[in-house]
């Protein structure tokens, strides 16, 4: 089979080239709420893939949601949004 190379990847930042995205997919489509062994299975079997310099842009983009709602209902980001609708020309 003839291997074609991703160009995509040469333009993206390196955490989100294809090889980190397609693992991050493959973790993310088990609900780890209902099936926590299978996720935790296939943590381990792509962290033996793509070794520990990229699983952990893999676990960070994993993360992303939580910490986009901390974020989100903090004081602070209720502060900058009210900051951001003063300046904003209705």
């Amino acid at each position: 089979m003839k291997q074609t190379k991703r160009v995509v990847d040469d333009y993206l930042p390196k955490w989100l080239n294809s090889k980190i995205l397609s693992a991050v997919g493959y973790i993310y489509e088990i609900n780890k709420e209902e099936n926590l062994a299978l996720s935790l299975k296939r943590i381990q079997e792509v962290h033996e893939a793509i070794g520990s310099d990229k699983m952990k842009f893999v676990m960070a983009l994993l993360c992303l949601d939580k910490v986009c709602k901390i974020v989100q209902d903090s004081k602070e980001f209720d502060s900058f949004r009210a900051k951001k609708k003063e300046m904003t020309v209705h």
